[in-house]
């Protein structure tokens, strides 16, 4: 899902990675907390979104990153296929024009990092788009144009 990671930046969004070792309740309390509106699981993954789903006060859209959702342990466990895109059909039908960056300000936020909560609920905390492009420079030798 790196797609999602670094392609959350060119459309203004803000990307929140999730611990999948969490309990439902935390996934309840930080999806929610966040008031997140895509969330991409992986294939394997759904039934822990399921038991919280009708919960989940403002996610949109729920999409499995696969290539195409088969009928596996997820469907079996009662998750039908109308319940979640999958990642892949989802870009095969998207528009193969350029998306044009949107303007944002270095000290926008670009990701929501939770912790896990063991003691508590879940706590936040809020990484900058400068910390991002920091990051990637130093990880990928990326330079200013």
């Amino acid at each position: 899902m790196l797609e999602a990671f670094y392609g959350s930046a060119t459309i203004g969004a803000i990307v929140m990675p999730v611990n999948f070792r969490l309990v439902p309740a935390d996934f309840e309390y930080m999806l929610n907390h966040s008031e997140a509106k895509v969330i991409i699981v992986e294939e394997g993954l759904t039934h822990l979104i399921e038991t919280v789903r009708d919960r989940l006060k403002t996610v949109e859209h729920f999409i499995i990153g696969a290539d195409k959702i088969a009928a596996d342990k997820d469907v079996e466990a009662g998750n039908s296929e109308d319940r979640w895109q999958d990642y892949e059909s989802l870009l095969s039908a998207a528009s193969p024009d350029k998306v044009e960056p949107v303007t944002v300000d270095e000290n926008d936020t670009a990701a929501l990092l939770y912790t896990s909560g063991l003691q508590e609920i879940p706590k936040c905390d809020a990484d900058a788009q400068k910390f991002i492009f920091e990051r990637n420079k130093f990880d990928y030798r990326i330079r200013p144009e």
